[in-house]
């Protein structure tokens, strides 16, 4: 899994409807890579949560962009989960998602995942 957070939206390319974060440079986006085990977790436990919370389509290999509004929804998902009682590594995972979150908000731009 890889989380994509973009810095600004001014001259973002886009694929489709959606911003394309994964072609910019490092100066425009930062992004965050999970392993395998990470990936098939959230495939198995949470992304179907995150599906219908963000109004999203993620499955295995998919990718999806999340604008600021429905960055505010993944953040409430993500505080509202019990994340004390989830194994270390998805406990750093939903760490970082939440900052990547919250950076877009504040930013008023967005997230990308891709699984």
């Amino acid at each position: 899994m890889r989380i994509y957070v973009a810095k600004t939206l001014e001259n973002m390319k886009k694929f489709g409807p959606v911003y394309d974060l994964s072609a910019e440079s490092p100066d425009r986006v930062s992004s965050h890579t999970f392993g395998e085990d990470i990936n098939e977790w959230f495939l198995k436990h949470f992304i179907d949560r995150i599906n219908a919370e963000c109004d999203t389509l993620l499955d295995y290999g998919d990718y999806d962009y999340l604008d600021s509004k429905k960055c505010k929804n993944l953040l409430c998902l993500l505080n509202d989960e019990e994340i004390q009682s989830l194994p270390g590594g998805i406990q750093d995972a939903f760490e970082i998602l939440k900052e990547c979150a919250s950076e877009a908000i504040a930013n008023n731009t967005g997230i990308a995942i891709e699984m």
